[in-house]
Formats: C-alpha cells, structure tokens, sequence
C-alpha cells in the first residue's frame, strides 16, 4: 500500500491573499472525491500533489519521501486535466508514442486500445479533436499512465454519456486490477457518488471535512415538519441547510439520526445532497 501525504502544506490564492495550512492522506485502494465550490483550492491542491506547484511551506510525501526532485515518485503520480499539456500540433498517434517516452511505466498499447474505445481519430492533429474529444483523450492517457495515483480535475468537460459510461467501466477495471488511488476534483457529484469511498471538501484553501462516504451517509438526514417544531429540534443539532415552504420546514442534519418523533419526519439523504448543503456558501455547518 502506498501513500501519498500532505504534511503542513500552504495553500496560497494570489488573487484574494489567503493562505492556509492543510493536511491530508491518500493511500492507494481508495476513490477520493475532492469537492468544493470554485476557487476553494481543489486545482491547486491537485497541483501540490503531483509536484506541479512548489508550496511555500511544507512538503507532500510518498511513502515517507518528498516528492520534489524525486525522479522515482513522480512517474508514480499523475495529473489530468489540462490539454495544454499536449503539443497541439503533435499527431494522436504519435502523442501516444511520445508519451511513453517519457514514462517509462505508460502502457501505449493500452493508451491506443482506449482511443479506440472512445472512438478517438488517432491520424489528426490534437488540436483538431473537438473540446470532448480531448477529453477523452486525456482520460485514455491517464489510465494507461500506471501511476499509483491518478489525480483527475474536472474530467468530464465536453463528454457525452456514451464516453462516460465507457470512462467508468475501464477505471474500475483499471481499479480492480492494481494497487491504485483515484482523486476527482469535480462537480459532477450526483454521477460519480456510487465510485466514491471518501470525501474531502473545501473551503478557501481550507480543509473542512475528511470522511469516508460510508461514514457521513450514516450520520446524516433530513427532517421536515412544522417550521416550530423543526425549530424547536434543530436548536441542538449541527445543521446544514434549512428551507422553509409556507408553514413547514425542512433541514439537513449532520449527526446520527434520533428515534422517530411525533410530528417530525425524518429521512436519509444522497451523498450528492449532503455535499451541496456542506459546500452551500450562505449555508455550511452551524447551529440554527
């Protein structure tokens, strides 16, 4: 099992002059969902990660070694999410091969077996491919990097459902077969929740929750009722959101649910739910 650590790195924003200090783990045998609304840091903190940006403080770790000037830890990273990382002019087919030049662990022929599910053109110029395409094709290199983790930011951008369908079907193949790790910086969440083992979200650079998705499905809920009594029950509970219709009202909890109460109802909520009531910017934890 290998792992990739975050030890006291600054997250710094240039625009808005934050910075904070986060700390984080990823082993590998795990799907992370890295979730937050935009500009919290999820690129940013990708970056770090993959040895694409320096931090000014602290330092990431792969199984206890930094990874900067570590020619043996990076090959073992990847990053996907950014076509400009690819010379525009550069044929499909011969991206592959310089690809693999450069990481000795890459799998071409799986990188041209992928294109060919995807029904990618491998004889154009990259910059011909439409914005799914290239997608598409960031996703083929990514699973055929052989990199022990593999970090996606925003990978859905211009892809269809069919292409989608496919991405997930070969990840989990890709998944089951090795000692991987898979981080998704998206907001796709409603379609990626089923994949998802554990959740980090955040927040202006800041780390505001670390759970497994198991853990917070249990441990949170809904109750709706009359807007007193809703009230009244929530005067004690962390809540997330809270919406009101005429006379009643309904809340997202974050707790373990209580034995049935009369005139309150009470129910479980999807992970997607929870996260949009955990990232709401008017909303997040507190306490009605």
């Amino acid at each position: 099992m290998s792992r990739l650590v975050l030890k006291e790195v600054q997250m710094e924003f240039e625009k808005s002059n934050l910075q904070n200090t986060i700390s984080a783990e990823f082993e590998t045998g795990h799907i992370y969902g890295l979730l937050g609304r935009n500009g919290a840091g999820k690129t940013t903190l990708l970056n770090l990660l993959s040895g694409r940006k320096y931090p000014s403080g602290g330092a990431v770790f792969l199984d206890e070694k930094p990874i900067w000037e570590n020619p043996t830890a990076l090959p073992k990273i990847y990053y996907c999410g950014n076509s400009k990382d690819f010379p525009t002019t550069m044929r499909v087919s011969l991206l592959i091969n310089w690809i693999a030049a450069m990481r000795p662990v890459f799998s071409s022929e799986k990188a041209t077996q992928l294109c060919e599910k995807f029904s990618l053109p491998q004889n154009v110029r990259f910059s011909s491919l439409s914005t799914g395409q290239k997608t598409a094709f960031q996703l083929a290199i990514a699973l055929s990097s052989g990199a022990e983790f593999i970090l996606f930011d925003e990978p859905f951008l211009g892809l269809d459902t069919n292409t989608r369908h496919l991405f997930y079907q070969e990840l989990l193949s890709v998944f089951s077969k090795g000692s991987i790790a898979c981080l998704f910086a998206t907001h796709w969440v409603e379609e990626i929740e089923s994949i998802l083992d554990e959740i980090l979200i955040l927040e202006k650079g800041k780390l505001i929750l670390n759970d497994s998705c198991e853990h917070l499905i249990q441990n949170s809920y809904q109750v709706s009722g009359p807007s007193q009594l809703v009230d009244r029950f929530c005067s004690e509970q962390k809540v997330l959101r809270i919406q009101t219709l005429g006379g009643l009202k309904t809340a997202i909890i974050l707790g373990p649910q209580p034995p049935a109460l009369e005139g309150l109802t009470f129910s479980k909520i999807s992970l997607s739910e929870l996260v949009l009531a955990l990232t709401d910017q008017e909303g997040g934890i507190s306490h009605a």
